[in-house]
């Protein structure tokens, strides 16, 4: 099986975030990577990644980083 990169952006300080649903389509497993320039602990951070709601037609997806203080 392949891997995929894409991108989305921070919504919440708790972990929602919104991507394209392509992004996350058809995926068995979801990691998302942050970037925070300045956090405490250091600026990049791996979070498993659940999928809230997709919606195929309008491409978007709401998802669900694991953790909080994004």
């Amino acid at each position: 099986m392949g891997e995929g990169y894409g991108s989305g952006f921070l919504m919440t300080e708790n972990g929602y975030a919104i991507t394209c649903n392509h992004v996350i389509e058809n995926a068995v497993q979801i990691k998302a990577r942050v970037r925070i320039p300045g956090r405490i602990g250091g600026m990049d951070s791996l979070h498993n990644v659940t999928v809230i709601k997709a919606d195929k037609k309008l491409d978007i997806a709401l998802v669900k980083l694991e953790g909080d203080n994004f």
